[in-house]
């Protein structure tokens, strides 16, 4: 008997799941967002593609150039100044994407670009309510009425804290009602109350995300898990049972939390890290940047494979 179990977990834990790849023009792909039509939005490096299966039916490409004599010449227009995408956000009717020169707000509907705004690179655009903050790196940052940018400490004092420091990502728990934001240099801050708390200061974050109401911190080597009264710390193997060293992206899913990782796709449930191993490219070591789950599969943005899919069906527990 417990020599079936075994060999049943070992089964498990070797399964591969079928995968497929999805040529699009980005192969350094930074964010994923699946919209209600059910259409899947990629930022890349090389710009914004919006496809409908495996047909790009719309792409945002910036201007071309070429060095004669040496000076720069630019040989073609496009929609943005900038091939580089950095993260999305859906607000109704709009999509607003962020890059390293413009916030660009978009018409889902007829994909059009209605407005662009020039800003210092956005790094994360996250919607709290009807407030829509911009973490920049100059700060911290709303977009009011789709129109303008203004800074977040005219809303309340104590955003002044973060007053030209760069800013990476932030969540906002529900429950207990905190805000955490991370600091490109390293380094998070918890907002509770109006009152600004720093933490790890000078510690990288890779990432931040909430599964089952704790927030989870990933920096070098550790998860860091939060669940409003005390921490828990996971340690990177062979310290600990945690097979990677950083998280780059977190999607709650039934229960589990997928993790994009620099060694691939992970699968926690609050105790056991499980693999999903992508066939033949288990030793290309994948480095995964983002996640988008639609109704039937599951996309990984990567840094160097470009766009993969798999089927919902095959990785829900």
């Amino acid at each position: 008997m417990i020599r079936s179990l075994i060999i049943l977990i070992l089964i498990f834990s070797l399964r591969i799941f079928a995968f497929e790849r999805i040529n699009t023009p980005g192969i350094f792909i930074t964010d994923l967002m699946i919209d209600s039509s059910d259409r899947l939005w990629v930022a890349s490096y090389n710009g914004l593609f919006v496809l409908k299966g495996k047909k790009i039916i719309k792409s945002y490409e910036g201007p071309e150039f070429e060095v004669k004599n040496d000076k720069l010449y630019k040989t073609r227009e496009g929609e943005f100044d900038t091939k580089y995408i950095t993260c999305f956000q859906l607000d109704g009717k709009k999509c607003l994407v962020g890059t390293n020169k413009a916030l660009y707000i978009i018409n889902i509907e007829d994909l059009s670009i209605e407005r662009e705004i020039l800003s210092e690179q956005i790094n994360s655009i996250k919607k709290i309510g009807n407030l829509i903050f911009l973490c920049r790196n100059d700060g911290l940052y709303l977009l009011k009425d789709h129109n303008y940018i203004k800074k977040a400490s005219s809303l309340r004092s104590f955003f002044l804290k973060f007053d030209n420091i760069p800013l990476k990502d932030f969540v906002y728990n529900r429950k207990f009602m905190q805000m955490w934001i991370s600091e490109c240099n390293g380094g998070i801050y918890r907002i509770k109350k109006s009152k600004v708390d720093e933490l790890f200061s000078g510690m990288t974050i890779f990432s931040l995300g909430q599964f089952m109401n704790k927030i989870i911190i990933s920096s070098e080597g550790n998860l860091l898990i939060y669940n409003g009264y005390s921490w828990k710390r996971i340690h990177t193997y062979p310290l600990g049972n945690m097979p990677f060293k950083k998280v780059f992206c977190m999607y709650e899913l039934n229960g589990n939390i997928l993790m994009g990782t620099e060694k691939g796709l992970y699968i926690y449930d609050g105790f056991v890290f499980k693999k999903i191993k992508l066939s033949d490219t288990d030793d290309l070591l994948i480095l995964i940047r983002s996640i988008a789950i639609s109704k039937k599969n599951i996309y990984l943005g990567t840094q160097k494979q470009g766009l993969i899919k798999l089927r919902r069906e095959d990785v829900d527990i």
